[in-house]
């Protein structure tokens, strides 16, 4: 989600205080470990907001996109710095506690230990330190005056003083309105210059000045027209009244307890999407087209371009309850017409786009005939089925795999289960971290090694391929250039 991610990053550079380093570390190539809160998404968003990855001069290609790609939930690559020089912060050290314990009051009873002499060496008496000599005070010579800025003065004109209400920000050309995306954003402007900045509790100090005919706050822009506020920073614009906004949009539509799966049944297109409390449309979350397709025991869901089809539903007194991998979610319709479908982090808001279609009928399979069966055919050896080694019908599990240029069992990896069977109608059963992936199918062709193309299976992983390396011992995995998995048959 490029776009929403971009607009959320602008939102916390207008409403969040500036930010400083007090102690950094280069990235040096070596495996790194990123921690994101996704309970409270401003987190990682405000430091990748105002900071970029630092790394060293001379990283490898393969190194630095590991680094860009730090924010995992970010579509796009952080903003990364090359350095060459040494870090320009260094730890606070250590308090001197011997300079500190005459300042310190000490309890009854209590002792302070001389320090051990080595070797029975008598202690030797302190010797007070002489006195230093201190030096007469040099003469500083007055600062020269410093002419201000001909078109800089902090007198603050009376049409900008006072409390202004947010109304709207503006993202690459759309407008949304503050209100409806759950935003409560004031700014109060004093006489002598003072603003402060209040986004949803979260306040901020910042001093003003009248600059070219606009009110300048650091890197913010001021300008008053028609007795709207416009505040500009960083290619976005968020505008303001004297006036607070009433939310446009209506509260959240009541669940129909009522509901059942025959008015449940039919398409449902995405129109708004809830994210962290910010409503948007689907167009700013890249989720316009995305649709849920409920036949009635069955549905179909599409995601940013990727469909899970033929997922098993049922109701659940007046919810639909849809299993996705090792989860589920939950689809409720509401009193106004609209369906919710809430998942772990989002709340997808739907409207109806179509009728309930016929649901996809499987090819029927021929009843069994009492003739006698023929001898069945020699099986190909699974060597030169499609020159790839891998067989049909049997599961391969993960015994280690190549992370970041480190070798890991399975254990070292969670202990979870990573397993691949590939069957004869050309379906595939894969277990991901314990999770089963649906939808997949597979295919023999020319997979890329390192000695040149070889005979091998592809996996059509949501239109993304996997290829399979067939080795002495099973078959070799690049799951996307993460990590090389390595499987063998189960039980060998």
């Amino acid at each position: 989600m490029s776009k929403f991610y971009n607009g959320l990053i602008r939102l916390v550079r207008f409403a969040l205080p500036d930010m400083e380093t007090v102690w950094e570390e280069p990235f040096d190539g070596e495996a790194a470990v990123f921690c994101p809160n996704h309970a409270a998404s401003f987190g990682p968003i405000a430091m990748c907001a105002f900071f970029s990855l630092r790394v060293p001069e001379g990283m490898s290609e393969e190194n630095l996109k590991r680094a860009q790609k730090c924010v995992s939930w970010n579509s796009s690559p952080v903003e990364v710095t090359v350095v060459t020089d040494a870090c320009a912060h260094t730890r606070p050290e250590a308090p001197d506690l011997s300079a500190l314990l005459p300042e310190l009051k000490l309890e009854a009873g209590a002792e302070i230990a001389a320090p051990a002499q080595a070797n029975g060496e008598p202690a030797k008496p302190e010797t007070p330190p002489e006195p230093e000599a201190t030096a007469a005070p040099e003469t500083t010579p007055e600062p020269e005056a410093t002419a201000e800025p001909a078109a800089q003065s902090a007198d603050i004109p009376e049409e900008y003083r006072g409390t202004w209400y947010g109304l709207n920000m503006e993202l690459d050309g759309e407008a949304y309105p503050l209100a409806d995306l759950g935003l409560d954003v004031t700014i109060t402007i004093g006489a002598d210059g003072t603003a402060e900045m209040n986004m949803g509790g979260d306040v901020d100090h910042r001093q003003c000045a009248m600059q070219d005919g606009a009110l300048v706050a650091g890197t913010m822009v001021f300008t008053l027209k028609d007795g709207v506020l416009s505040l500009s920073e960083d290619g976005a614009m968020m505008t303001l009244s004297r006036e607070k906004p009433e939310a446009a949009g209506a509260p959240i539509p009541v669940i129909d307890e009522s509901a059942t799966i025959e008015e449940i049944k039919g398409v449902w297109t995405v129109v708004r999407v809830t994210i962290d409390g910010l409503t948007l449309p689907a167009e700013t979350a890249d989720m316009a087209g995305d649709t849920l397709v409920v036949y009635g025991d069955t549905c179909d869901l599409t995601l940013q371009g990727m469909t899970l089809d033929g997922l098993p539903c049922s109701m659940n007194d007046f919810a639909l309850i849809v299993p996705v991998l090792d989860g589920e979610f939950a689809a409720t319709l509401r009193e106004d017409g609209t369906l919710a479908i809430e998942m772990s982090d989002a709340t997808l808001w739907c409207e109806r786009t179509g009728d309930a279609p016929e649901a996809p009928i499987a090819e029927p399979t021929a009843e069994p005939t009492a003739e006698p069966m023929p001898e069945p055919a020699a099986t190909e050896a699974p060597a030169a089925q499609g020159g790839a080694g891998v067989e049909i019908g049997k599961k391969y599990v993960m015994t280690d795999a190549d992370v970041n240029g480190y070798n890991m069992s399975a254990a070292q990896l969670g202990g979870y289960e990573y397993s691949v069977l590939l069957n004869a109608d050309g379906t595939v059963a894969f277990v991901m971290a314990g999770a089963n992936i649906p939808g997949l199918t597979w295919a023999y062709g020319k997979v890329p090694t390192d000695a040149g193309e070889a005979d091998g299976v592809v996996i059509d992983y949501y239109t993304q391929a996997l290829n399979l390396v067939p080795t002495a011992q099973g078959f070799d995995m690049d799951y996307f250039g993460s990590m090389m998995m390595h499987f063998a048959p189960e039980g060998n």
